[in-house]
C-alpha cells in the first residue's frame, strides 16, 4: 500500500507512528512537511530514514507538490487539517483518487469560528475527504458536526513514542521523584504563567515543597528567569524524553487551550500521576480524577494549587498506584495501533470501492 502524508511540522511522536507504518510489509511512504520551528527544534536526523520526503519552508509550491504526489500514485493520503490550501489543491486534482483522510485534533468548543466551519464544511471539507482521523471523542464530536458519519470517523490520531518512553522509565516499584514536571511550549495558551503562580503558592505553603522541572521553549522562556527555583531543561529531543520523565513524579499540563495534549499520553505511558486542566482534549481518555491524577479548572490558579498539593500529600505507594493506572489508560495509544488503524481500515474502505 502506498501512503502519502501531507503534514505541518514533524514531531517525535508522529515520527514513531510513521516508522511503525513503514515497517509493515508492502508499505511505501511519501511525506511532505514544513521545516522545524524554533520553538520545537526537532533534530532532523531522526527523520533521515524516510526515503521519500518533501520538506518546505513556509508554504509548499502547490504545482510541484501535486506533481510529486501524482507521480507517487498513493492509495491513501493523510492530510493534516483542512486549512492548507496547497494540500486542498492536491486533494482536488489527484487522479486516480486515493482514499483521502483528514487528520485533525481540534475539539468542539462551540466558538463562532467553529460554527462558521460547520456551515462551510459541505464546500471545503466533506467533499474533499472520505474519512476523518481524530484524536479522541471531543474531536469526533466536531467531526460529526462537520458532516462525517460515525463509520467515517477513526480515533487514536495522536500516540506517543511508547517504545522510547517505556524503555527508559521501565517498571517503577520504589519511589517516584518528588518533583512536578511541565513538558511543552512556553506560551500563554499553555497556562505556563498559571503554573508558575501555582508553584510559588505551593512553595510558600508547604514545609518540604516539591521541585518544578520545565522542559520546552517558546515566547515565555524569559518569564521563567524570574523564578530561580524552577529548573529549566530547554527543548527535550524525543530520544531524551524517557530519561527526562524519570526525573519527575507528576506531569502537569495547565493549558488554557489544548486540542489534545500528547504530553499527557507520554506522561501516562511513563507511569506518572497526571495533573491537567479540563481544557485538554486528552483528559476524558487519560486523566481520571483521583484515580491517576487530578483535573484542574482551566485558568484557575487556586484549583491548580489544590491539585498539586493533593498529589504531593499522597504516600509514595499511592502515587505509584496512580502511575500504574496511568499506564493502563495509555496502553491503547501506541504507534502499532496507529499503524493498524491506517492500514486495516484503509484496506477495508478501498475494498468497498472495488465492490461498488
Amino acid at each position: 500500500m502506498k501512503v502519502a502524508v501531507l503534514w505541518t511540522r514533524l514531531s517525535g511522536y508522529l515520527n514513531a507512528c510513521l516508522r511503525e507504518l513503514s515497517s509493515r510489509s508492502d508499505v511505501e511512504l511519501l511525506v511532505a512537511h514544513e521545516t522545524a520551528g524554533n520553538d520545537a527544534p526537532f533534530d532532523d536526523s531522526q527523520f533521515s530514514w524516510m526515503a521519500a520526503r518533501i520538506e518546505y519552508v513556509g508554504r509548499p509550491d502547490r504545482d510541484a507538490l501535486l506533481t510529486e504526489v501524482q507521480a507517487f500514485e498513493p492509495d491513501v493520503l493523510l492530510a493534516s487539517s483542512w486549512n492548507i490550501r496547497e494540500y486542498r489543491h492536491v486533494l482536488r486534482r489527484l487522479r486516480p483518487r486515493p482514499l483521502r483522510v483528514l487528520c485533525m485534533d481540534n475539539q468542539w468548543r462551540g466558538t463562532l469560528k467553529q460554527h462558521l466551519g460547520v456551515i462551510v464544511s459541505p464546500l471545503y471539507v466533506c467533499h474533499l475527504y472520505d474519512v476523518v482521523f481524530v484524536a479522541g471523542e471531543r474531536q469526533a464530536c466536531y467531526a460529526r458536526r462537520l458532516g462525517f458519519s460515525d463509520d467515517r470517523i477513526w480515533q487514536g490520531l495522536l500516540c506517543p513514542d511508547t517504545a522510547t518512553v517505556v524503555s527508559e522509565t521501565g517498571t517503577r516499584n520504589l519511589r517516584l521523584p518528588h518533583a512536578f514536571g511541565y513538558l511543552g511550549r512556553l506560551s500563554a495558551e499553555k497556562g505556563i504563567q498559571d503554573l508558575l503562580q501555582a508553584y510559588e503558592i505551593h512553595r510558600a505553603s508547604t514545609a518540604v515543597p516539591w521541585d518544578l522541572l520545565v522542559a520546552g521553549g517558546g515566547p515565555l522562556t524569559p518569564e521563567l528567569d524570574r523564578y530561580p527555583a524552577v529548573n529549566q531543561s530547554g527543548f527535550v529531543q524525543p530520544a531524551e524524553l524517557g530519561a527526562w520523565m524519570k526525573t519527575i513524579g507528576c506531569l502537569v499540563l495547565p493549558s488554557r487551550f489544548e486540542p489534545w495534549g500528547v504530553a499527557i499520553s507520554e506522561g501516562a505511558a511513563a507511569g506518572l500521576p497526571i495533573i491537567a486542566t479540563n481544557a485538554c482534549g486528552a483528559v476524558p481518555h487519560l486523566v481520571h480524577d483521583f484515580a491517576n491524577g487530578r483535573v484542574a479548572r482551566s485558568g484557575d490558579v487556586r484549583s491548580l494549587v489544590e491539585c498539586m498539593q493533593y498529589v504531593a500529600s499522597l504516600s509514595d505507594d499511592e502515587r505509584l498506584a496512580m502511575g500504574r493506572v496511568s499506564r493502563g489508560l495509555a496502553s491503547p495509544y501506541t504507534p502499532a495501533r496507529w499503524a493498524d488503524t491506517v492500514l486495516l481500515l484503509s484496506a477495508q474502505l478501498l475494498a468497498d470501492r472495488v465492490v461498488q
